[in-house]
């Protein structure tokens, strides 16, 4: 008889201390070093820290399972907490033919950017919250363009006709979203009070979004036959785990590069120079900025994987490190992206590194994962953040509105506020 799954034990002081280690990439980078330097420390807390050991791990899908985030899933089983296996390669090739392109979401999120910030130019200071009256609409605009002529009822929950009605229930959309968040990234030191939280949202979404299945199920037709049930898990999973990521890595963005007031300066001035004059490289060269910011400040610096049989990982040339089966392994990403083994001067900002060195960057980034089982949104993702952040610089020069110990809200592990204005004169 086999013993019943065990609940995720967590406790509020593990919970907080876990969620703000997230948000300290200078110590989780100085923990890398180490980690790096003296690999035999990896085989006592089972951790893959260099490159070519996190690289490797990613390319065993099979060997080290995503099913470590199965009981994250609050709002239902979903292609990122799958075995790897014919099963999750039909789901992604699913989700991949449904998804709009990536063009789509840089429009939508680009004139959602404009819209949003229309009427924060006007204002005199220029204050704002770049989560909560920014990015969580951005990010949203574009989101919607996956759930076609379905997302208006999505939107209004149970009918809400009202400007004010609907503006209610779009922010409870996204607090609902937030916290299934906040569950996926370190739900598994989650304290009761967050997950019963997180199964409320649940709840909530499955609610707004289980009516419009057949709607849904006609807007996706058209590119993929789907089934009811393939129908309702894919929506729901598109918008909790799409949409709080996105929102997660464009304040994450922000955070970084107000942290590089020259970088900043540079990249105004090129924001400003392409809006005067278009120039279609400047997306991308943004796009590798992004890309770079997020390397300094990932959404994910660890990651967990379940280890479904006995096995190992090269910590180091000449070191294996065993683990066994039933236990589970933590990636480290973020120690991945700062090896020198990998990456020439890895602790220098350097957006143009993979170009100008003429090295793939799928080999050196894992902003987004990497192997077979990285991000099938990437691209989408990137489209936002860089239509986001483009509209961001063509801003008067910003600066934290908040004195530094309150500048950043969070969640959880989630940055729930981050209010800006506009620097005096």
């Amino acid at each position: 008889m086999s013993r019943p799954a065990t609940r995720p034990r967590g406790n509020w002081l593990r919970y907080q201390l876990v969620s703000r280690l997230v948000h300290m990439p200078g110590l989780l980078r100085l923990g890398a070093a180490i980690l790096r330097r003296f690999p035999t420390l990896t085989r006592f807390g089972a951790t893959a820290a260099r490159h070519s050991a996190v690289s490797a791990v990613f390319r065993r899908p099979t060997g080290f399972s995503n099913t470590a985030h199965a009981p994250n899933l609050a709002a239902g089983e979903f292609a990122i907490g799958m075995e790897a296996g014919p099963r999750h390669a039909q789901e992604r090739n699913f989700l991949q033919r449904v998804l709009p392109h990536a063009n789509d979401f840089g429009c939508a999120s680009q004139a959602e950017s404009r819209r949003r910030l229309a009427p924060i130019k006007a204002m005199p200071d220029g204050s704002f919250d770049l989560v909560e009256d920014y990015m969580v609409w951005v990010a949203w605009s574009a989101l919607r363009q996956s759930l076609g002529a379905s997302a208006a009822a999505i939107e209004a929950g149970q009918g809400e006709t009202s400007a004010d009605a609907k503006a209610t229930a779009m922010k409870q959309l996204f607090a609902a979203l937030r916290a299934l968040g906040a569950q996926l990234i370190i739900g598994a030191v989650a304290p009761p009070a967050v997950r019963r939280r997180a199964e409320q949202s649940a709840a909530t979404l499955h609610d707004r979004i289980d009516p419009q299945r057949q709607e849904l199920q006609l807007a996706w037709a058209a590119r993929h036959p789907p089934s009811a049930a393939a129908v309702l898990r894919n929506a729901i999973g598109l918008t909790w785990v799409g949409h709080p990521a996105t929102v997660q890595a464009g304040a994450l963005v922000m955070q970084e590069l107000l942290g590089r007031p020259a970088l900043y300066r540079d990249l105004r001035q090129r924001a400003e120079q392409a809006s005067a004059k278009p120039d279609s490289s400047f997306r991308q060269f943004l796009r590798c900025h992004i890309l770079e910011l997020l390397r300094f400040r990932p959404v994910f610096p660890l990651l967990v994987r379940d280890i479904p049989r006995d096995t190992g990982f090269s910590a180091a040339p000449g070191i294996i490190c065993p683990v066994k089966a039933g236990s589970q392994l933590t990636v480290f990403a973020l120690s991945a992206m700062f090896d020198a083994d990998a990456l020439h001067a890895p602790e220098r900002y350097c957006a143009l590194r993979p170009a100008l060195r003429g090295i793939d960057p799928a080999e050196q980034d894992m902003v987004f994962g990497h192997g077979p089982r990285d991000c099938i949104a990437k691209d989408h993702v990137l489209e936002v953040l860089v239509s986001a952040l483009t509209e961001l610089l063509l801003l008067p020069p910003l600066r934290y509105a908040d004195p530094w110990f309150a500048r950043i809200g969070y969640d959880g592990p989630v940055v729930s506020r981050m209010r800006l204005k506009f620097k005096s004169p």
